[in-house]
């Protein structure tokens, strides 16, 4: 079987080669996020939390080995985990990128105390602000759980503001959106009925699994003990809302709490 390594000519596959050019691959995506941590990532991968799948989905997508074992089978052993160890390992990068990327979701890692502050209050702004257009713009169906967003999001910040303000937890709160969410802010803003019914529901799924993975890793292993309680027990809260959404996005009846 042949197939194309980087530029190089056609060359012979077999797992032994995967595991080699993997690992050449990663060095050098990882030297270029450490020489150029932000615009590497945004300017080579726009959906960098996809990026992790993306790469098992594109070596699926090759012929199987003589031996058997699929390319997407070898890419998950080799390159996911050499992926993720040149991030973790590379201190300027480490976390964050390992947040961006979707690495830190995929192996159960927990994110610094830092990390996950900003991601749990840019995530209750952006369902504070989109739940508002809800309520102006949503069906009968989405108003009241939209109205229900507002409400408990609202809470995780005042809860998470108090925490820094005590001195409890040492972490700077995000004053505004991240480019991604304000992204999906404008796109929400730009559409009504329907296709407004549809976007939001989508969006509230999304950031539901996004919001119970972030938490679920927190709290169990987290750095901060104050806040690693606090995240255990605000997950039912948050599955419970992740549910809801579901049944949103299903046009099913949304339950209360």
């Amino acid at each position: 079987m042949q197939a194309v390594i980087a530029h190089g000519a056609p060359a012979k596959v077999t797992s032994r080669s995967v595991k080699l050019s993997s690992t050449h691959l990663v060095a050098i995506a990882g030297k270029k996020a450490a020489d150029e941590p932000e615009t590497c990532w945004r300017k080579s991968v726009p959906n960098t939390r996809g990026t992790i799948r993306s790469i098992v989905n594109w070596f699926g997508a090759l012929p199987q080995t003589e031996k058997g074992p699929t390319m997407k089978y070898l890419a998950s052993k080799y390159l996911v985990p050499s992926f993720a160890l040149v991030l973790l390992a590379t201190p300027v990068i480490a976390q964050s990128i390992g947040e961006k990327t979707g690495v830190n979701t995929a192996l159960g890692v927990a994110p610094t105390t830092a990390d996950f502050v900003k991601e749990v209050a840019i995530s209750d702004m952006f369902e504070i602000q989109s739940s508002q257009l809800a309520q102006e713009r949503g069906n009968a169906s989405e108003k009241p759980f939209a109205a229900m967003m507002i409400k408990d999001h609202q809470k995780t910040s005042e809860d998470i503001k108090a925490m820094i303000s005590s001195g409890d937890v040492k972490a700077e709160l995000p004053t505004a959106l991240d480019s991604s969410h304000q992204s999906s802010l404008d796109k929400l803003k730009s559409l009504k009925g329907s296709d407004f019914s549809s976007r939001y529901s989508s969006d509230q799924v999304s950031g539901h699994k996004d919001a119970v993975s972030l938490f679920e890793r927190y709290a169990k292993g987290g750095e901060n003990a104050k806040l690693k309680d606090w995240a255990g027990k605000a997950l039912p809260a948050l599955r419970h809302h992740l549910e809801m959404a579901q049944n949103l996005a299903a046009g099913k009846t949304v339950g209360r709490h």
